[in-house]
């Protein structure tokens, strides 16, 4: 190997505990692509979800896989409904196609939103969604969540990918996103959804 390019130190860190040499390591931070900003209600409007008025729109994205944490964004779903807070939560994604996993996944969590008495307030946009598609979705978004319960240092297209649409993204405390600072609002199991 001539060169290797992480994108954070830790992945740095990594090779060289695996036996890389530390010269041929380059650390070359992960960029945010440049998105073609548009407010919220324009976003909404483009969706032709101009009907849900003053709801709170919440936004996850990418394939549905426990690792991703639904399940509790779900939970936090029914407490914002028991508290009278007007919500509706899109997942912009479905199950990995090569993933039974994720297929059994997926369904739980339609199940749960069901049993919890909120399928009208979660949105499961069961398919593969272009790009293009799901920035109209987060755009719309007051929030992004990305509830994470990885415990590797890796990087984040998808968390960059958020941070692109200048949306409010709320993570977990998952190593991935420590790289990402203040862009983003990072919760625990202390201080949980």
């Amino acid at each position: 190997i001539d060169k290797a390019i992480v994108h954070t130190p830790e992945n740095k860190v990594e090779l060289i505990a695996n036996g890389c040499d530390e010269k041929k390591i380059v650390v070359i931070p992960h960029g945010v692509p440049e998105a073609k900003l548009i407010d919220r209600y324009t976003a909404r409007q483009k969706l032709n979800l101009s009907a849900l008025g003053g709801s709170n729109i919440i936004a996850s994205f990418g394939f549905v896989q426990e690792s991703k944490g639904i399940h509790e964004i779900i939970e936090a779903v029914a407490r914002l409904k028991a508290n009278g807070v007007p919500v509706k939560y899109f997942i912009l994604g479905t199950s990995h196609p090569h993933s039974q996993d994720s297929k059994t996944y997926l369904e739980k969590c339609k199940a749960l939103a069901l049993r919890l008495g909120v399928a009208n307030l979660v949105a499961f946009k069961d398919e593969y969604l272009q790009d293009n598609s799901v920035l109209q979705y987060l755009q719309a978004s007051d929030t992004i969540i990305m509830n994470y319960k990885s415990n590797t240092y890796e990087s984040s297209g998808a968390t960059a990918f958020a941070i692109s649409t200048c949306r409010p993204l709320i993570t977990s405390n998952a190593p991935m996103f420590a790289t990402f600072g203040d862009a983003c609002l990072h919760v625990s199991d202390a201080n949980p959804l």
